[in-house]
């Protein structure tokens, strides 16, 4: 989702049918990352909590297309979520998910059969009961601002 919302779609026109494209793609990268050796996976994707009625449409089910084959119980697959993220260092005020957008999505996250999912914290603090609803998945919980050139305390 959110290669799709980062560039111009002159071809497909339908972000449901690009999005399915790019996951076959992505799949085969992992595939070969597998292949040689890598034991740790994540994927990025900061903009899916921000859209959740598509995530939960499509947009989860693609994510999980990218991991399609990786079975081997020695690769851990990881989805790292962000509420959205700054332009450039400092930004205040910059768009972000609605404040239940995890709440909403955790459920179907949680069956998509990750071994973890990487959740920010540092800039939208979650609901504690967010984390409830993952009874298979590990969570891994950010809690660093990023882009800021504050250092922060312990």
């Amino acid at each position: 989702m959110t290669i799709i919302n980062t560039t111009e779609d002159q071809y497909y026109n339908d972000d449901k049918v690009l999005g399915g494209v790019l996951a076959k793609l992505i799949n085969k990268e992992i595939k070969a990352l597998v292949s040689a050796g890598c034991k740790h996976i994540q994927v990025d994707e900061p903009l899916l909590v921000r859209f959740p009625e598509k995530a939960l449409e499509y947009g989860i089910d693609q994510l999980t297309a990218c991991f399609d084959g990786v079975t081997s119980a020695d690769v851990v697959k990881t989805v790292h979520l962000c509420c959205g993220y700054p332009y450039y260092l400092d930004e205040e005020g910059y768009k972000k998910a609605d404040k239940d957008a995890y709440l909403r999505v955790a459920d179907k996250l949680d069956a998509a059969g990750f071994d973890q999912i990487s959740i920010e914290d540092a800039h939208r603090h979650n609901d504690l009961s967010l984390f409830e609803h993952f009874k298979k998945t590990k969570i891994v919980l950010g809690v660093v601002k990023v882009a800021s050139s504050q250092m922060e305390s312990v």
